[in-house]
């Protein structure tokens, strides 16, 4: 709908306005270029998954480690209780860091399944009769008869 005549612009675009983009200012966007250059190097050589599984696997391996001295300590003619205290203290970081480092990387190896909701508000029926028209309760008749 036109406006009156004598009645100001309310909306749309300020006079004046610049038509580009100021230089010099960040895209908040990556461009294609930058996601075939991430490709490429994915490409070429490891992967962020296969870093991070290569590092909760070194981990484990530190954390198994501290547990064989743990043992090791334990067997000792005189085990001595602060060492073997703070070799366990060790070995539950490394595990829990290897733990924290192999799910991270596990979305990116294994798909995750969500969950689908099949039924409708348990409340309400998923379709209110009594709110449609005599055109759409016929349409829906119809559809209901065919199968």
């Amino acid at each position: 709908m036109p406006r009156r005549p004598g009645t100001p612009k309310t909306g749309g675009r300020k006079k004046g306005s610049k038509n580009k983009p100021i230089t010099g200012v960040v895209k908040k966007s990556l461009g294609r270029e930058a996601f075939e250059t991430l490709a490429q190097l994915d490409r070429s050589g490891k992967s962020m998954a296969q870093i991070q599984l290569e590092a909760a696997r070194f981990v484990a391996g530190l954390a198994e480690a501290q547990r064989a001295r743990i043992i090791a300590l334990g067997r000792a003619p005189e085990p001595q209780l602060d060492q073997i205290t703070a070799a366990e203290d060790r070995a539950v970081k490394l595990s829990e860091s290897a733990s924290k480092l192999a799910k991270d990387v596990s979305g990116y190896l294994y798909p995750v399944l969500q969950s689908i909701k099949h039924a409708g508000d348990e409340d309400s029926p998923p379709i209110r009769i009594e709110s449609l028209s005599d055109f759409q309760l016929e349409q829906l008749i119809r559809r209901l008869s065919r199968g």
